[in-house]
């Protein structure tokens, strides 16, 4: 487990340096083409989904919403080491060249220089915390985007 956490560490700073060499070009994110049940969840593709929590979940951790989602049906995840690594069967590669990034709209938690996506005509910066640690705000959009680096 010693051995493992320095290798997560390494791994996280390599992903923060991909990212800061982004050209700051947000990736633009079409509209949805298969339209969720709940409008709370929307695929807009294999590799993109936006969550829009509903009220109910304000203050609470992006973790909490995306387990009830899994349970409502609406979409499936997998972590470790609290580190999002599969959505709705899409996984990240060993070597994390491709894996799920997560952005907001909370401007508060939100760091563009690390990247941005483009949704609905809004640039949206990469989350400064992670799934676990993200607390929803009200009307808070959170994307996740399969990212290739």
């Amino acid at each position: 487990m010693k051995k493992l956490i320095p290798v997560v560490v390494i791994v996280l700073v390599l992903l923060v340096a991909f990212c800061a060499c982004n050209k700051n070009e947000p990736t633009k994110i079409d509209n949805p083409t298969t339209p969720a049940t709940d409008t709370s969840v929307i695929t807009v593709s294999d590799t993109t989904l936006v969550l829009a929590p509903t009220s109910d979940y304000v203050g609470q951790t992006l973790l909490s919403f995306m387990q009830a989602s899994t349970l409502k049906g609406l979409m499936e995840f997998s972590l470790a080491n609290g580190l999002v690594v599969s959505i709705n069967g899409v996984e990240n590669t060993s070597d994390y060249s491709k894996c799920w990034m997560l952005y907001t709209s909370d401007e508060n938690m939100a760091n563009t220089a690390w990247g941005t996506v483009e949704y609905q005509g809004n640039i949206y910066g990469s989350a400064i915390k992670g799934v676990t640690e993200l607390t929803i705000i009200e009307n808070g959009l959170y994307i996740w985007v399969y990212t290739t680096f």
